[in-house]
Formats: C-alpha cells, structure tokens, sequence
C-alpha cells in the first residue's frame, strides 16, 4: 500500500442512492441517484544553486502548488405503466459535472494558472404504446434534452483569459401507427419532427504591447427536421410486396459574427 505521505493530499467520497416502488400490480416508479467528490492537491520545492568560475553563485526557488477539483451529480425518475392495452415509460434524468484545477507557481518566478469546466443535462425521454384491436397498435415518443456548458482560462500573470459557453436544446416528437387489415394486408405510418437549437459564445482576452485586444464569438444554429414514412405489406402464397414511401424535409438557420475590440 502507499505510504500517508502519498495520499494525504488525495479526498475522495461518492454517495448513491437507488429505490424502486410498485404503485399498483402494473406501474413503478424508480429513484436513482448519485454524487462523486475527487479532490487531488500536491505542493513542490526545487531549489537551484548556479556556481560560476569568479566564485559568484546565483539561485532559483520554485514553489509549486497544484490542486485539482472533480465534482458530478446525477439523478434519474422514472415511471412505467404495463397494462393489458397501455405501456407507458416516463424517465427525467439530470446531470451536472465540474472539473476546475489551479496551478500556482511563486518563488524566483510567479505564475499562477486557473481553468474550470462545468456541464449541465436536463432531460427528458415519454414513450407510449396503445395496443388497438384488431391487431393494431400506436406508437407515440418524445425526447428532450437541454444542456450548458462553460469553461475558462485564465493566467494572472499576462491577464489572459478566454471563456467558452454554449448551450443546446433538443426536442424529438415520432410517432407511429399500424394496422393489419387481414392476414394478408398490413400499414404502417411513422411520422416525425426534430428540432435543435445551439448557440456558442467565445471571449478571448489578450495583452497586447499598447493595449489589450478582446476577441468575440456569437454563432447560432437552428435546424427543424420533419420527417415521414408509410410502408405497406402483401404478404401471400406466392407473392410478398412491400410499397415504401418516404417524405424528408430540413430547415437549417446558421448565423455567427467575430467582433475585435482594443482597449
């Protein structure tokens, strides 16, 4: 095993949590979540002596602290229904995670370095399926998921610094009907739409030799898809046919600027 001196700097815990309950004969609802800690620090002395051929000596002390920071949480529901004529899955989930790390160097030379990236997920996924007579069934889905992101850098030395965000929304609606009308003839009709929506935002800081530059960058995106497909089936004795037919349509919207500043 490895000595105190090793690890006493390292902290490290996770808590989880997982319960499942039956509502009634035909539906649950399940619970989960966690958490997770990681905390890494360590801490450097290097000394350096120069001697030169006068009998002069010149010396260098670097003192380095370095800490690293991991952080995530997670929590998921989930309800289901399974009856004889329904089957319904419900599942609301979310998610955050951070890592962020700093790097502090003093001594003959100072630098200090700081960085951080943090994320975030809320979701959502329905789906339902209605059992119909006479062999028929509908089909219904919708997913959605909005998520953050951010990060920076960042030297107090030379005060650069550049910070990234962005964020995206996704939403997913489909469908899906079938129908069997004898043992030989069977429709099936899948319509769908998704949509997505991003946008990026960037700034970027660096000194210059008179003055400081400031660098911006705003893109968006927007893109809606709708989608649809029919399929009919012949299934006979000596024959099988399949008629397939597909629909597809695509909007997308793209718009973005990079501005310079000096100040």
């Amino acid at each position: 095993p490895l000595t105190d001196k090793r690890t006493r700097f390292n902290t490290t815990y996770a808590a989880t949590n997982n319960t499942k309950f039956s509502l009634t004969e035909e539906s649950t609802l399940a619970l989960s979540a966690s958490y997770n800690n990681d905390t890494r620090n360590s801490r450097s002395y290097i000394g350096k002596i120069y001697n030169y051929d006068n009998d002069s000596t010149i010396s260098f002390l670097e003192d380095r602290n370095v800490r690293f920071w991991d952080q995530d949480a997670m929590a998921e529901v989930t309800y289901e229904l399974n009856s004889k004529r329904l089957f319904i899955n419900d599942k609301l989930s979310f998610q955050w995670r951070k890592a962020s790390g700093r790097d502090s160097l003093t001594g003959s030379q100072t630098q200090i370095e700081r960085a951080s990236n943090e994320s975030f997920d809320i979701g959502n996924n329905f789906t339902t399926i209605v059992r119909l007579k006479n062999k028929s069934s509908f089909n219904l889905g919708l997913q959605t998921q909005y998520s953050t992101k951010s990060a920076y850098y960042y030297m107090d030395d030379s005060n650069i610094r550049q910070d990234d965000n962005s964020s995206a929304f996704v939403n997913s609606l489909s469908s899906s009907l079938q129908h069997s009308f004898n043992s030989r003839w069977s429709l099936s009709i899948t319509p769908s739409v998704n949509y997505t929506n991003r946008v990026l935002l960037s700034d970027l800081i660096s000194p210059l030799t008179e003055s400081d530059i400031k660098l911006t960058n705003n893109l968006r995106m927007n893109e809606i898809s709708p989608k649809a497909f029919i399929m009919a089936e012949y299934h006979g004795k000596i024959l099988e046919l399949n008629l397939i037919s597909q629909i597809d349509y695509n909007n997308y919207l793209y718009s973005g600027d990079l501005q310079t500043k000096k100040g």
